[in-house]
């Protein structure tokens, strides 16, 4: 007897970039397995994205079914995903699959993320090997849970973090099975969705960057298992739309704000003198060691 697959539901979210959409939906078309289905949640764009997401997908055949919503407001990222993730278990998903627009991919990474997954049985989430604008595979979003050392130590000694990232990476191109980790990247991650319907999704109080942190404090303190597979490799586009929308300072802005929000509503075991020191150090990465990268990026 042949077990049926699960029944994975994809969620898009898309804010004004309606043509990276159409391109992710078109690479779906590609991907082999057999019991998948789509919700696009327009998060409020400006623009005609909700318009044109609708015409495109009426007007085309696509091998899987796909269902483009539009949010009441921009309320940010998981304001939108929750939006999606809420449809997508209203049509019975066993797992949610989280996907960026900018990401692109092989026709049979989701067949292999499942496969993943289904060999374990205690793992909640699991995110693949992200690869920054085809470079090499990025480090997972965190190998462990957040200390307070350890975060005001990368940050102030930040280039000896990038020296070490090249090690790992070298590392992680050799590994063949997952890893447990703290945390997976947003941009692209598996989920169950029983278990997300446990930690009450993504927290909605924040409207851009730290969702990891959060999701992951969350899922941590339920006991839940995160695994990180580098061997299954997807390639992003990194913030292709968030740097359309948003200027550097803006966006360090918003994740001191998030870390601070992660902080005080979730790290109450770190003291408030202290996470004010792990945010000051930030900082100094922030304007100091980043305008000095981006020099460097436009000369090199």
């Amino acid at each position: 007897m042949i077990m049926k697959k699960p029944k994975i539901g994809i969620v898009i979210l898309n804010y004004k970039s309606y043509d990276l959409t159409i391109h992710c939906l078109n690479l779906l078309n590609k991907v082999i397995y057999p019991n998948f289905f789509v919700v696009v949640v327009d998060n409020f764009s400006p623009n005609l994205s909700f318009k044109f997401l609708q015409e495109y997908v009426n007007g085309v055949n696509l091998n899987y079914d796909v269902e483009v919503i539009s949010s009441d407001k921009n309320g940010g990222y998981s304001y939108g995903n929750n939006i999606g993730i809420k449809n997508a278990e209203s049509k019975q998903a066993d797992y949610i699959l989280i996907m960026n627009n900018d990401i692109e991919f092989d026709n049979d990474f989701l067949n292999r993320m499942v496969h993943v997954i289904n060999q374990h049985e205690n793992t909640t989430m699991i995110g693949p090997g992200v690869i920054e604008n085809k470079k090499s595979i990025e480090v997972p979003h965190r190998l462990n849970r957040i200390k307070a050392i350890g975060f005001i130590f990368e940050h102030l000694f930040f280039p000896l973090k990038l020296i070490n990232n090249v090690i790992m990476r070298k590392r992680l191109d050799k590994y063949t099975h997952p890893i447990n980790v703290y945390s997976v990247k947003g941009c692209c991650f598996i989920i169950k969705v029983k278990d997300f319907k446990k930690v009450n999704y993504f927290d909605e109080n924040i409207f851009l960057f730290g969702e990891e942190f959060i999701l992951a404090e969350k899922l941590y303190k339920n006991n839940m298992e995160v695994l990180f597979a580098p061997y299954i490799k997807v390639y992003h586009k990194h913030s292709a739309t968030i740097n359309s929308v948003y200027d550097a300072k803006k966006i360090f802005k918003m994740q001191i704000e998030s870390h601070k929000y992660y902080l005080n509503n979730y790290r109450h075991d770190i003291p408030r003198i202290v996470q004010r020191v792990m945010l000051i150090s930030e900082k100094v990465k922030n304007n100091i060691y980043e305008p000095i990268i981006y020099l460097l990026k436009k000369v090199l």
